[in-house]
């Protein structure tokens, strides 16, 4: 499990991703629209990709910092 303790006052954008596991929080957030999908085209066919990021607001947001993980869960908790 990849584990992030962060202070109390916590005011951040997160950029979660995982492919076998699921992402937690103690922290009220909110749901960030994901960003606009990539056109490609590819042998004669388009094709449109978004990357795969589930995007959360903590607080009044602020920088973004990116989890991502193959196989485990991503826990965003309080520092205790």
């Amino acid at each position: 499990m990849k584990k992030t303790a962060l202070f109390v006052l916590l005011a951040a954008d997160f950029a979660l991703k995982t492919m076998n596991g699921e992402a937690f929080s103690d922290f009220a957030s909110i749901a960030l629209p994901a960003h606009p999908a990539k056109r490609e085209s590819k042998n004669g066919k388009t094709v449109y990709t978004r990357g795969g990021f589930t995007r959360i607001r903590v607080g009044q947001g602020g920088p973004e910092f990116r989890c991502e993980t193959l196989n485990g869960n991503i826990l965003i908790s309080k520092n205790k």
